[in-house]
């Protein structure tokens, strides 16, 4: 659920970083020459974007299912035995050929 979100979110980030390229084109070749203009993008994109799917979700790491199941200690491991097996069923045949 969380890769969801995130991959939504991404692609909005993309559309925006698209809206701001097509409406400020001067500014943003600027920015895209420059030596350090990649690690701002991802700092600008991919942090915020990560940020807000983990809030976004945080919910989902706290729900919590509990499940009890029994271990027999080793000297009743032959009570296994004693329970029915659903329809197992065992065919012998007598004919001679």
């Amino acid at each position: 659920m969380m890769a969801m979100t995130g991959s939504i979110l991404m692609t909005v980030a993309i559309g925006l970083e698209r809206y701001v390229a097509v409406h400020y084109p001067i500014s943003y070749s600027r920015t895209t020459n420059d030596a350090h203009a990649l690690k701002q993008r991802v700092a600008n994109y991919l942090i915020p974007v990560t940020v807000v799917s983990v809030l976004f979700n945080i919910t989902k790491f706290f729900e919590i299912t509990y499940a009890y199941i029994p271990v027999l200690p080793a000297n009743e491991s032959n009570l296994i035995d004693d329970f029915p097996h659903g329809n197992d069923q065992t065919v012998t045949s007598n004919s001679k050929i």
